[in-house]
């Protein structure tokens, strides 16, 4: 997804309130970041779509199927993250997303995962569900450059 700028909307108005060119997801994601990235703009890596994405190029790319649910993608780092090490992303259905991981990200800090965080996860994405909320699930993880 990409923010539309023409004279209904502006690079000056709020991110919620910018065209953008893309499904609704796609298009939800892109305001959440941005909005983010442009009241924290003091942390180093975090930019704006436009000057990121040329600065974290997508080397490979798994497009969503309706099979496996979901997407992933890998990128250069250019700003030093973790040596500079290729990062891993993924996005796509919850279930499908936590299946794959084996820790969590709890108030900031990685914890590996347990039964109780893995119900606890279940619990409130498939409340959220229930209350006709759309729900994506998210993970990353910086590859080891040596393999």
């Amino acid at each position: 997804a990409t923010f539309v700028y023409d004279d209904d909307s502006t690079k000056e108005m709020p991110h919620q309130k910018r065209k953008v060119n893309g499904d609704a997801s796609e298009a939800a994601i892109l305001k959440f970041c941005d909005g983010i990235a442009a009241k924290h703009s003091e942390v180093g890596w975090m930019k704006e779509s436009p000057e990121f994405r040329p600065s974290n190029e997508k080397v490979c790319n798994i497009p969503f199927n309706s099979k496996d649910k979901f997407a992933a993608s890998v990128h250069k780092t250019y700003d030093n993250r973790e040596d500079g090490s290729l990062l891993f992303v993924l996005k796509g259905a919850p279930e499908r997303v936590i299946d794959r991981c084996s820790t969590m990200m709890v108030d900031g800090k990685v914890m590996p995962m347990t039964a109780e965080l893995r119900n606890s996860f279940d619990m409130g994405y498939e409340s959220l569900g229930r209350r006709g909320e759309r729900v994506l699930g998210f993970a990353h993880k910086y590859l080891d450059r040596s393999k």
